[in-house]
């Protein structure tokens, strides 16, 4: 997986950043499960990396939703 940027996470659209999402938790999934039938003692880096990279996504669009305006209804 290549680390990828905030700065560079944020000229996506939020559609493509949720798919991006949705890529990195069905990685991490796949590794939880190598992992289980793996010995404890190997490295388990990989998946830290993708939790990191999942983490950047998450403050990504977030930062995209602040930044959008609000659609306010008069009462």
């Amino acid at each position: 997986m290549k680390k990828v940027k905030v700065q560079d996470l944020l000229k996506k659209t939020q559609k493509d950043l949720h798919q991006d999402l949705e890529k990195l938790q069905l990685e991490l999934n796949k590794l939880r499960v190598e992992a289980t039938m793996r010995k404890p003692s190997e490295d388990n880096s990989s998946a830290q990396k993708v939790k990191k990279q999942i983490a950047r996504t998450q403050t990504a669009i977030n930062q995209i939703v602040k930044q959008s305006p609000v659609n306010k209804e008069a009462n």
